[in-house]
């Protein structure tokens, strides 16, 4: 896998991570949605019958204007100069239409892409998802949000497939742009489907421990 680089800075890494987070902040801005600490290279999806490709440093297919990154939050958000960079908000992909993605090099053991970092995660979305709450609901929805940072690459394979049931069943509905696919599936949930959601977020944290 690549290291992680910004195009134009690729050797003043200092201003590279500086305008990186700039990026991630406009981003937050014009979306409203968390930004995911994932440093995601490229995205393979399909849209309209059509397969498309995206990788940082390249041009975009329906743009013409080069990649500046890739970020993760409700759906995948891919910037450029005039979107998601100086201009417009991130040009959106959804996590459904998604069958290929390649992470920049992770460094740090805690980083993401890392089981210790899938762990972490789970272990604050279960103390959330058991902490006293009136709203199962709302409890499962404030759980389920770090788990948006996680992909295949942070689970053994044998738990890949328990990841993306889990996932699917939390973010199936697809959402308009602009709009959470986790909150508005989670929001129109049954409480059986609440239970069985928070029993398989419950599973999956016991088969990840060490």
């Amino acid at each position: 896998m690549p290291r992680f680089f910004l195009p134009g800075l690729e050797d003043n890494p200092e201003l590279a991570e500086e305008t990186y987070g700039a990026i991630k902040l406009f981003a937050r801005d014009k979306t409203l949605w968390r930004i995911q600490p994932d440093r995601i290279y490229s995205l393979g999806y399909r849209r309209d019958g059509e397969e498309f490709q995206v990788a940082v440093g390249r041009a975009e297919p329906r743009t013409g204007e080069r990649v500046i990154a890739i970020l993760r939050s409700e759906a995948y958000l891919v910037c450029t100069a005039t979107h998601g960079g100086v201009g417009g908000p991130p040009l959106i992909v959804h996590f459904g239409d998604v069958f290929a993605r390649q992470d920049f090099d992770a460094e740090d053991p805690g980083s993401p892409s890392s089981p210790s970092f899938a762990y972490e995660t789970l272990a604050r979305a279960i103390a959330t998802l058991d902490s006293p709450s009136d709203n199962p609901g709302e409890r499962l929805l404030e759980a389920a949000w770090p788990l948006i940072g996680l992909n295949l690459d942070d689970f053994p394979p044998l738990l890949a497939a328990d990841f993306l049931s889990l996932l699917h069943r939390l973010t199936w509905r697809q959402a308009q742009d602009g709009e959470s696919s986790l909150r508005k599936t989670v929001s129109q949930m049954t409480d059986e489907e609440v239970d069985a959601a928070a029993r398989s977020l419950h599973a999956l944290f016991n088969a990840i421990q060490p």
